[in-house]
């Protein structure tokens, strides 16, 4: 009797299957198929990577400009404004009256010559504008 023709076909297939060629072909179809998706892999977590370290220097940057918009905020207030046109450019409102403070070294000479402390003194005669840069950059 014959085999139906079905039996024969799923016969032919597992002999087929069963051949050294295609299973060698299978196994370097799949090798092949294996270091596709590796590379992949490894692609996506490699850019995963530089996106997670892109945020981290988006999120430093927002934080350096909001700093950086706070502090020009502060900058140009009214009140800063002035402050530092006093300071620096030494300017006064109309009816005031600036006081210079002079800093500690002339204190000490003060107190020195106020306690009666004798200390060999010199006279300094006023010096010029040179030798004080001079001694400003030199000495």
């Amino acid at each position: 009797m014959p085999r139906p023709e079905s039996e024969q076909r799923e016969k032919g297939i597992w002999r087929f299957l069963g051949l050294k060629r295609v299973l060698f072909a299978n196994a370097v179809i799949f090798a092949i198929v294996i270091w596709g998706l590796a590379g992949e892999f490894l692609r996506n977590r490699d850019m995963q990577r530089e996106f997670d370290h892109l945020d981290t220097q988006a999120k430093a940057i927002e934080k350096q400009n909001a700093e950086v918009e706070d502090m020009g905020k502060r900058l140009s207030s009214g009140a800063m404004l002035e402050r530092e046109a006093r300071t620096k450019l030494n300017l006064q409102k109309p009816g005031e009256q600036v006081v210079v403070v002079r800093t500690s070294g002339t204190a000490n000479q003060a107190d020195e010559i106020g306690h009666g402390t004798e200390k060999n003194t010199v006279d300094t005669a006023p010096v010029s504008n040179i030798v004080r840069w001079w001694h400003y950059f030199f000495l």
